[in-house]
């Protein structure tokens, strides 16, 4: 431990063991064992020298055993650990303010096979990491219904740490083993829920290798911005964030088990969702520019509009039997997007003799969105459903959505818009009923990057009567 010795002779001293000379007057910080200590104190009573001891009122790492049943008060020492996490943030909170890293602190909290039985209150404004070395478990996460919530309230007024406050959860650890029903390889288990508070002030929220049995509520949040990270950790209860400011910035390798309310720009990579998603923002569409990678979510994802995913994550929301809704509907950044397409066809019927009606192909991504790009497609006329067998008595003309790259009798190689229409008019002088669908250029493209694969395509017949 770190203790301050001051010399109040008239002159130098050596103080053995320790420092070869304290001149008269002079005072030292030193590093000392809890041996070297108690010789120190025997040494000075033996001597009767005017020496005296003193411990730092405080320090930026703190320790916290609860198990300590040492001969010291506990300090928050490595020697002399506080026995609850309460005190070490007490301690953190009569501090005063210094600058930089004297508002950043370090709680070790060690594991001991039995839980911290409190509720934590974080100082209001300080950059704070609580690190469990070993598995710890605070509150009763057995029966989450008494200690165990973590209350992260932050106000404007009170913050002086350079930059945002911070909460970092994390662990050098990875199993309680004495909770194994709240255990999934986590070193800190929040036996109830972090509950955060803010008004105009900003702050962040990082959880790592930690369980939390409850909830994460952030709805007495005010304007402020509360930026979560999440890395391996498992959140049982909701993500209630239903602050217009509040956002998740990144979720990795996490299982949310609640439902998930996110005003928020984030990547979420290899994350179960257990829940809803609902993605909450004040204008439409609701564009997540990094998104979802590798997720497996199974409820209903909210939305007022597009939302970034893989194809991993698209596989298994549409089999796990996800559903999408208010407005929501993927764009999915990979090689398949727009390259493999599926096709809507849509012809008019014509009576009265004439000759002339109107043909539309719209090609769409395979959840049913029209795409965002050009793309060329070969459309048929065929006799028969279903079966290509090209009728000559039809030509197409005339494009008013996409473009006709060459046509002849009974097929167009059509070039859609930038959303993945096309349309234009089809001419026969034949009383008939006549097929139409669209399918991969068999043949070859005009513009190699335009070029798709038509997974399917649902056709529309036109009868000239």
């Amino acid at each position: 431990m770190q203790i301050n010795i001051t010399n109040n002779e008239a002159s130098a001293h050596v103080i053995p063991g320790l420092i070869t000379s304290l001149g008269a007057g002079a005072n030292q910080d030193i590093e000392v064992t809890r041996t070297q200590y108690d010789a120190l104190v025997t040494w000075i009573a033996a001597s009767a020298l005017s020496i005296a001891i003193a411990k730092p009122t405080y320090q930026n790492v703190l320790y916290v055993n609860k198990a300590y049943a040492g001969d010291y008060d506990p300090a928050g020492t490595e020697e002399a650990p506080y026995l609850t996490i309460g005190a070490a943030l007490t301690a953190i909170g009569a501090a005063a303010a210094g600058a930089g890293v004297w508002n950043s602190h370090l709680i070790y909290v060690m594991s001991n096979g039995t839980p911290y039985l409190e509720n934590l209150t974080i100082p209001n404004g300080r950059k704070i990491v609580i690190c469990a070395i070993g598995a710890v478990l605070i509150g009763d996460g057995a029966t989450p219904t008494g200690e165990g919530d973590i209350t992260f309230a932050v106000t404007a007024a009170g913050s002086f740490a350079s930059g945002n406050p911070e909460l970092i959860l994390t662990s050098i650890a990875d199993t309680y083993a004495g909770m194994a029903s709240h255990v999934s390889t986590m070193g800190i288990i929040v036996g109830r829920d972090i509950i955060i508070t803010s008004d105009t002030q900003n702050m962040a929220l990082d959880i790592c290798n930690t369980r939390v049995v409850g909830k994460i509520d952030t709805t007495g949040i005010g304007t402020g911005i509360l930026y979560t990270t999440l890395k391996h950790a498992y959140i049982g209860g909701d993500f209630a964030e239903l602050a217009t400011t509040a956002k998740i910035m990144n979720a990795d390798h996490c299982n949310l088990h609640g439902d998930v309310f996110v005003n928020s720009y984030g990547r979420f990579d290899c994350v179960d969702f257990d829940g809803n998603i609902t993605i909450i923002t004040g204008t439409a569409p609701a564009i997540m520019p990094i998104g979802f990678y590798g997720c497996n979510i199974a409820a209903t994802l909210t939305a007022p509009g597009e939302v970034l995913v893989d194809e991993v994550t698209r596989y298994l929301f549409w089999k796990n039997g996800g559903t999408l809704a208010g407005g929501a509907f993927f764009t999915t950044m990979s090689r398949l997007k727009d390259n493999v397409v599926d096709a809507v066809v849509t012809a008019a019927d014509i009576g009265g003799g004439g000759t002339a009606t109107t043909l539309v192909v719209q090609l769409n991504t395979m959840d049913g969105r029209p795409i965002s790009s050009v793309r060329e497609v070969m459309i048929y006329a065929n006799d028969t459903q279903y079966i290509e067998d090209a009728n000559a008595n039809v030509t197409f003309s005339l494009a008013t959505a996409g473009a006709i790259v060459a046509s002849g009798a009974g097929w167009c190689l059509a070039r859609t818009s930038a959303t993945g229409a096309f349309a234009c008019t089809l001419t026969n002088a034949v009383d008939e009923t006549v097929w139409f669908n669209a399918k991969t250029a068999p043949y070859g493209v005009a513009v190699l990057a335009e070029a798709c694969v038509v997974r399917g395509c649902l056709p529309d017949d036109a009868t000239w009567a």
